[in-house]
């Protein structure tokens, strides 16, 4: 591993005179992958077989595949969240499979921003301390800085009405913005999102996956695992996982709303033809 390109990663500093290891603007690579649980003495579960994967920095990329297919695992191994049992996983060239807990978490509260179905947010904290203290864990900004841009994010993802009550007292989808607007204070490299919409209301829903085209358009490289056809089609491309494997890719362009019909009945066809 490249010590020093991970060490600059952490703290948002350039290498000098340093070669990038797998460039072509790919931001997030995985090469190999594999990932085993021991299901018993004498057997054992593989959950992902010997996946290669490249997310190029702007892409919106959307995992689909049944349930217990692995799309889920494979997001938590590319992020950090879980090992792969065999594979390397790159982040802006430097491999982070590697790293220890202390190193790793840091990375993760520095570069990536993780949208789960379930808000998540800290229940006696308001939607606004909520954002905050994710900017606070990046321990490089003051404090006046990050409520500025807690505020501003909330205000951008439509929820700055209810920026002092408590996730108790907002509705599913205002959560769930908040959410999002907490994956994002610290301007993170990659947004993980694992089933965003998958507890909301097709309204709450429509209203989530347009945050994320917005951020999308904006710059944000965004990895998304759905099983919801009309989630995936906001993204440029969808990969197919089956029984742990990388069946295929179907690509899918820029989204625009007059599309989506369209774009929806392809995709279909194409997940039909997949085996879905």
């Amino acid at each position: 591993m490249n010590e020093s390109a991970v060490n600059n990663l952490v703290t948002h500093q350039q290498p000098a005179n340093e070669p990038t290891q797998h460039t072509d603007n790919v931001v997030l690579q995985g090469r190999a992958l594999n990932k085993q649980y021991r299901q018993s003495t004498e057997q054992t579960g593989i959950v992902l077989h010997d996946i290669d994967i490249d997310v190029h920095a702007g892409d919106f990329t959307v995992i689909m595949g049944a349930s217990g297919a692995g799309k889920s695992t494979l997001l938590y191994v590319l992020s950090g969240m879980d090992q792969p049992t065999s594979g390397e996983v790159y982040y802006q060239g430097a491999r982070i499979d590697t790293l220890g807990e202390r190193r790793m978490a840091q990375l993760r509260a520095k570069e990536f921003g993780f949208v789960f179905q379930q808000p998540n947010l800290i229940g006696n904290l308001t939607l606004l301390e909520n954002v905050c203290l994710a900017g606070y864990v990046a321990a490089d900004r003051d404090g006046g800085e990050v409520r500025t841009e807690a505020e501003r994010l909330l205000e951008r993802m439509h929820v700055a009405h209810a920026a002092h009550r408590l996730p108790s007292e907002v509705s599913g989808g205002e959560a769930q913005r908040a959410a999002i607007a907490r994956a994002v204070i610290n301007h993170p490299g990659m947004l993980f999102a694992d089933e965003p919409t998958g507890a909301l209301n097709r309204r709450n829903s429509d209203d989530v996956l347009d945050l994320l085209s917005e951020l999308n358009r904006n710059g944000q490289s965004i990895l998304m695992v759905t099983h919801d056809v009309r989630a995936a089609i906001r993204s440029n491309r969808v990969l197919y996982v089956r029984d742990g494997e990388l069946l295929g890719e179907f690509p899918l362009g820029v989204y625009r709303p007059d599309d989506a019909k369209a774009r929806e009945i392809s995709l279909t066809a194409w997940l039909s033809d997949m085996g879905w």
